[in-house]
């Protein structure tokens, strides 16, 4: 599971929110947000990213998620919404249960420095083969959700808060409403099937 780079990013590079590897600097040697990942360990960081979006259990029950939810990528409440519900968002690094809920919580997976990286996505967010493929479909999937959950000022602040720390702190409203708007181009065919059914 070593693919080579490929593949473009969702996003303009003007649009980007982590500038971590566009210098020769230190930080262009890990992946942003994660100092023990090395760049240049092709395979660890693919197994990385495949444990980091890949839900293989979801993903084998996609076609039965009709059960549970209705298949329309939009079903996602936005985070003020998820606080009107009585829902209590619980932060979550797995990404089985991103957009999970249960009675009175949600669970939602930050979002990562090194995935709004212009430069992250076009070096390393891509390649040949099934596995390159599959995580790929898997972090575009996750990546769209973003543009549900934070439809309103109001949600950017609830990501925000230093309790939940969904967004890092450092972007700005404007900046992350210029970054989403090129996630709209993101199709249910680019993703897996469970991102077709939003919260589940």
């Amino acid at each position: 599971m070593c693919p080579p780079p490929a593949a473009g990013p969702p996003f303009a590079s003007e649009h980007q929110l982590n500038w971590d590897l566009d210098n020769n600097g230190p930080l262009t040697q890990c992946l942003p947000g994660y100092p023990y990942i090395l760049l240049q360990d092709r395979c660890k960081l693919w197994e990385f990213l495949d444990q980091e979006f890949c839900s293989k259990d979801i993903n084998q029950m996609a076609s039965r998620l009709w059960w549970m939810s209705k298949q329309d990528s939009a079903n996602i409440s936005p985070l003020h919404r998820q606080l009107v519900k009585q829902r209590a968002v619980i932060v979550t690094e797995d990404p089985k249960l991103h957009l999970v809920w249960i009675h009175s919580r949600v669970f939602i997976k930050p979002l990562p420095r090194y995935i709004v990286s212009y430069a992250f996505w076009r070096d390393y967010m891509g390649g040949d083969g099934k596995d390159a493929h599959d995580i790929r479909r898997a972090a575009l999937g996750y990546f769209r959700t973003w543009l549900y959950l934070v439809r309103y000022e109001s949600d950017f602040r609830i990501a925000q808060d230093p309790s939940l720390h969904l967004i890092p702190p450092d972007i700005t409203w404007d900046q992350f409403c210029r970054f989403v708007s090129d996630l709209i181009t993101i199709a249910d065919h680019d993703i897996p099937t469970r991102y077709t059914y939003g919260e589940i």
